[in-house]
C-alpha cells in the first residue's frame, strides 16, 4: 500500500523569457548552456501573462506574486527564498532552498548528450511521477527542490516539491495558475 508523502508542483507558463539570447559570457562554449542560471541577473525579465500567481517562464524561471509570497508567509511555511524582479516588482524568482534526491534508477531517468565539457547534459527525461529515493522523508510545512534539474538545455529545472500540509493548503486556496498541477508523491 502506498503513502502520501508529500507533492508535487508544475506550474503554467507566463509567456516570457529570462535567458533566451541573453548571457553569452555565462554560456558553455561546447554546448551553449547556461552553467550557473542562479548566477545570473534577474534584470529585464517583465512578465507577459500576469494572471498567475505561481508559474514559469519558457526557459524555467519559476516565478511568484506577491499574493502568493503574502500566502506563503501568512501560514508560516519554509523552505523557499524569494528574489524580487527588480523591472517587475510585484513578482519574484523563487526557489526551494533543500533538495530531496530522485530515485533516478527505479524512475528510469534518461540523461542525454553529456557535455564534456561543463559536465551538464543537454536533456535529462523521466521526472514524473516523482519517485523519491526509499526513506526520504518531506516535512509537512516545507518545500523543496529534486537534486535532478528535467528537461533539455535552458529549460532544464528542479521540480517543486512539498509535504502534505503545503500541498493540502495549494490545493484548497485560490491561488491562480495551480488548476491540476499539485500532484501527489507515493511512497511504498
Amino acid at each position: 500500500m502506498s503513502v502520501i508523502i508529500g507533492y508535487s508542483i508544475s506550474n503554467c507558463d507566463n509567456g516570457t523569457h529570462a535567458f533566451h539570447g541573453r548571457f553569452a559570457e555565462r554560456r558553455c562554449a561546447t554546448c551553449g548552456y547556461i552553467v550557473d542560471k542562479l548566477a545570473c541577473p534577474l534584470d529585464g525579465v517583465v512578465l507577459k501573462k500576469r494572471r498567475f500567481d505561481i508559474s514559469c517562464t519558457y526557459d524555467s524561471l519559476e516565478v511568484v506574486s506577491q499574493r502568493f509570497g503574502d500566502w506563503y508567509s501568512e501560514n508560516s511555511f519554509h523552505g523557499l527564498r524569494f528574489d524580487q524582479l527588480p523591472d517587475d516588482p510585484r513578482f519574484f524568482r523563487v526557489r526551494a532552498v533543500t533538495a530531496v534526491p530522485i530515485d533516478a534508477k527505479r524512475r528510469k531517468v534518461r540523461f542525454l548528450k553529456l557535455c564534456e565539457k561543463c559536465g551538464k547534459y543537454d536533456s535529462v527525461v523521466g521526472g514524473t511521477p516523482i519517485f523519491l529515493k526509499r526513506g526520504t522523508k518531506l516535512r509537512k510545512r516545507s518545500f523543496y527542490r529534486t537534486d535532478l534539474e528535467f528537461g533539455g538545455r535552458d529549460q532544464k529545472h528542479p521540480i517543486i516539491l512539498c509535504g502534505t500540509s503545503v500541498g493540502e493548503a495549494l490545493l484548497e486556496s485560490n491561488l491562480k495558475g495551480l488548476y491540476k498541477n499539485v500532484r501527489p508523491i507515493e511512497q511504498p
